[in-house]
């Protein structure tokens, strides 16, 4: 489905009596963002879980602490503690060491809240011996706020961490354009497997105006395969040498980075 609608092949729908298109759908719905991100992470390598974790978490908790990944449960539908109404955090990854909880905001909209966080973290400790007493609920648990965050969010999460101190609780933050920035260098040396998943990722997230942030166009370089020195040598003559002059190649770019960069410089100059 993500490659339908970043080819413009998805049919488009009606949504409040509006037409509208896939592609701008998707970028209204923090729902199909978490499920593109969060859905292909299980197909990921160990080695690389860990690396996407460690971007996650940002130093908060080592990603060495979690141990295997388990299982994924998206949207799960929890009673409100002590209030009528009920409480669903955007995703839960089981791990055999760690439970980690995210709350997802996506780049543009809304705004994370401590209160949301606090409201999430006692429905789920509540269900430990109810609806997850079916699946071993690890002792430690990781909350992680995923986009939109306050600059002040470290101090909401250290009383937070307070509050929870008996259930091994830590908190971690990140926002979108340091993890698609991220995910832009694990792909640089990702094998295949991975490789599919992170590349699809970042195309994704270019749905929203995030860039994986190339310095500079000798930073390109790379992509192409060809052999860099005649290039190189090119890029160094006077302005206006002919183009006659620029390395015969039949080697193609890898058009999907080539048309990210221009992408990104392009958001650069409108704004």
């Amino acid at each position: 489905m993500l490659h339908a609608v970043l080819n413009s092949k998805a049919a488009r729908v009606s949504v409040d009596g509006k037409d509208v298109s896939w592609r701008e759908l998707f970028r209204k719905r923090e729902d199909l963002l978490t499920a593109v991100f969060f859905g292909r992470f299980s197909y990921l390598s160990g080695d690389m879980q860990l690396a996407v974790l460690g971007l996650l978490l940002g130093g908060a908790v080592s990603p060495a602490d979690f141990g295997e990944f388990e299982d994924i449960e998206f949207w799960p539908h929890f009673e409100r503690v002590g209030r009528r109404g009920y409480v669903e955090p955007d995703v839960l990854v089981y791990f055999s060491h760690m439970l980690l909880v995210v709350e997802v905001k996506p780049p543009h909209d809304g705004a994370q809240s401590p209160q949301q966080w606090s409201d999430e973290l006692e429905s789920v400790l509540a269900e430990k011996e109810s609806r997850l007493s079916s699946r071993r609920l690890p002792d430690k648990i990781v909350f992680l706020a995923l986009g939109r965050n306050s600059k002040n969010w470290r101090i909401d999460a250290a009383e937070l961490q307070r509050d929870f101190s008996n259930d091994g609780l830590n908190i971690a933050a990140c926002e979108w354009a340091a993890l698609t920035q991220g995910i832009g260098k694990l792909l640089d040396g990702a094998s295949d497997g991975n490789r599919a998943v992170l590349s699809d990722w970042i195309q994704a997230f270019w749905l929203y105006g995030l860039s994986r942030g190339y310095d500079s166009f000798n930073a390109l370089l790379p992509l192409i395969n060809h052999d860099f020195g005649g290039w190189q040598s090119f890029l160094s003559r006077p302005f206006g040498t002919s183009l006659e002059l620029l390395p015969a190649t039949s080697a193609w770019p890898v058009w999907a980075d080539l048309f990210e960069f221009s992408n990104s410089h392009l958001l650069e100059l409108e704004s």
